[in-house]
């Protein structure tokens, strides 16, 4: 599978100091009953709920269902082109891994098929009409469940499960491989709260992740198999700039961890002795807050490398140096240098 985050999130990086709030219970899936209309900039017209992406470069399934006699206007379809699709979003903030969730939804008539569609967590987004995700267990099916019958003839599903990772995306599809059965059924009012954690979420994240208009996209599918790509020698020294790592609002969470996916063949090399991560941020807010900040992305960079190829954390060293200005453009101040000792 290949995953894709183009420059759709770039508005998610935040300049300046904002407010958090802390809530328990609160809902982490923005626009969750889709009653708020994404008008793209490609096409000017009301395509797709905002906050919401599809795989597909034409948005499917999303529109007015008054026929269904559902008491909310706006509501997304599967599978109404008889292909495999998937709605996918940025929740509000990461789950947290061991903790308990409710997970709720209003279905309309049932399918046979049900099962085979769910809920997956993810680590990024499939922005490919041609690309899916793999098969997982651990994907929460659309059947079962605590039901209710509402007057409508709707069905409201309530489940409860503890988060396994991290997560800080979901998507909502077909996850069985090679199944050509496909339901037709519409989803609405899906909401995921915390039971007992106390999430600490981002003020203005509405407002950032609904500025993102871009929805018809035209991504070529690669189907390289990156485990066989020549490894890169390394003999010298060799320091990598990443300025298009993006982190959650006022937060050193990364939202786009496939920047990396170029880098494979040089973290999978097994020749690093020495990986020294150094953060640094643009002049927005004091300088002990961006000094501060600086050093905890460097560390959350760390960590990714550390999971992502199992590097030792005795060989990697972190340093936030704060605010930069090397450049004039305050995006590319805001950047990870990363050298590698051979």
């Amino acid at each position: 599978m290949n995953r894709f985050t183009p420059a759709i999130f770039i508005l998610f990086v935040i300049i300046g100091p904002i407010h958090f709030e802390k809530a328990n219970g609160q809902n982490l899936i923005l626009n969750g009953n889709f009653e708020d209309i994404n008008y793209c900039t490609e096409r000017k017209q009301p395509c797709s709920p905002s906050a919401w992406f599809d795989s597909n470069n034409i948005p499917m399934g999303y529109g007015k269902r008054t026929e269904l006699n559902h008491y909310s206007n706006y509501v997304i379809r599967f599978d109404l082109y008889g292909q495999k699709h998937y709605w996918q979003t940025i929740l509000a903030d990461n789950l947290v891994p061991g903790e308990s969730y409710l997970l709720s939804y209003n279905i309309s008539a049932g399918s046979s098929y049900l099962n085979n569609y769910g809920f997956l967590f993810t680590d990024g987004l499939v922005l490919a009409a041609c690309d899916t995700f793999p098969s997982s267990p651990g994907y929460i099916s659309l059947s079962g469940g605590k039901e209710k019958v509402l007057k409508s003839g709707w069905v409201h599903v309530e489940k409860t499960f503890i988060a396994e990772k991290a997560s800080r995306y979901l998507a909502i599809g077909n996850f069985v491989p090679n199944s050509n059965e496909n339901a037709v059924f519409d989803l609405d009012n899906v909401i995921l709260k915390a039971l007992n954690h106390k999430h600490q979420l981002p003020a203005n994240l509405k407002d950032s992740v609904y500025a993102v208009k871009q929805r018809h996209r035209n991504i070529p599918c690669d189907h390289v198999d990156r485990s066989s790509e020549p490894k890169k020698k390394i003999d010298t020294i060799e320091t990598i700039v990443i300025d298009n790592l993006h982190f959650a609002l006022n937060s050193y969470t990364i939202l786009n961890p496939e920047v990396f996916d170029k880098y494979d063949s040089i973290f999978n090399s097994g020749r690093i002795k020495k990986i020294h991560i150094i953060g640094y941020t643009d002049s927005t807010g004091s300088e002990d807050y961006n000094l501060d900040l600086s050093k905890k992305r460097a560390d959350a960079v760390k960590k990714l490398l550390m999971n992502r190829y199992g590097l030792a954390e005795q060989e990697i060293e972190t340093a936030g140096k704060g605010v930069s200005t090397e450049f004039d453009n305050s995006a590319l101040n805001r950047r990870v240098e990363i050298k590698i000792n051979p």
